[in-house]
């Protein structure tokens, strides 16, 4: 997955099995992950956050995808151990086979 070392903060993989497309593995970048108290599709915990001025790194511990970042632009105040839920753009989700190899119609990757 040569997507996941370019860019900063790294993109995040996420096993798309618990999404409903199993032995296919989705990759978001943090911007493309929304963070919500309520609601959203990954149940998680913040694990830390970063403050860079104008932007805010989130770091969501799940069950199913381990470490996800989120990154919000501007400042926002979250806390470690809150419980939030984090939901990928799908239309900007970049698609994975079993093998690694990304597959450019994601029509076929649904």
């Amino acid at each position: 997955f040569v997507a996941g070392f370019i860019g900063s903060p790294q993109m995040n993989f996420l096993e798309a099995a618990p999404l409903g497309a199993p032995g296919k593995t989705l990759g978001v970048r943090p911007e493309h992950l929304a963070i919500d108290r309520e609601a959203g599709e990954i149940p998680g915990t913040i694990s830390h956050v970063e403050h860079l001025g104008g932007e805010t790194n989130v770091y969501v511990r799940t069950e199913h995808h381990g470490l996800l970042t989120v990154r919000r632009f501007g400042e926002h105040q979250y806390k470690v151990d809150e419980a939030v839920h984090v939901t990928p753009e799908a239309a900007r989700a970049f698609h994975f086979d079993a093998a690694g190899v990304r597959m450019r119609d994601t029509a076929a990757a649904a």
